[in-house]
């Protein structure tokens, strides 16, 4: 998802800014390539969540910095990504971030966060 304008809504209705768009794994499995002794080909499934990354203003819209602490400590929390352009919500259940978060003082990005969530709904507006 990387159109227009995208806020993202935590579980306390507090909205941070997007920057530069969402990365997004819609799968929650990844599948590896197995090859087995006899030239057949099989594969490995291993459950992974719904998974993604993002960059945020590094300041909220009223001007304070982000508590990038206490959004790495929301654990199980829903979050919902909402596209204005894209007309789309993107609603996760279960989720934790992680990551290495670093701002960029130059520009006021904030990288490096990435989240897990358990669910994964998509709905337009």
């Amino acid at each position: 998802m990387n159109y227009g304008l995208v806020k993202l809504r935590l579980a306390s209705g507090v909205e941070l800014t997007v920057r530069g768009g969402v990365m997004e794994n819609p799968a929650d499995i990844s599948v590896e390539p197995v090859v087995n002794t006899d030239g057949s080909v099989d594969g490995t499934v291993t459950a992974m969540g719904y998974r993604g990354k993002f960059t945020l203003a590094a300041r909220t819209i009223d001007g304070a910095p982000v508590d990038v602490g206490a959004l790495l400590r929301l654990q199980q929390t829903s979050v919902t990504f909402i596209s204005e352009a894209e007309r789309s919500l993107r609603s996760y259940s279960g989720v934790s971030f992680h990551g290495d978060p670093e701002v960029d003082v130059m520009t006021g990005e904030l990288t490096g966060i990435m989240f897990t969530a358990r669910g994964r709904l998509v709905t337009t507006l």
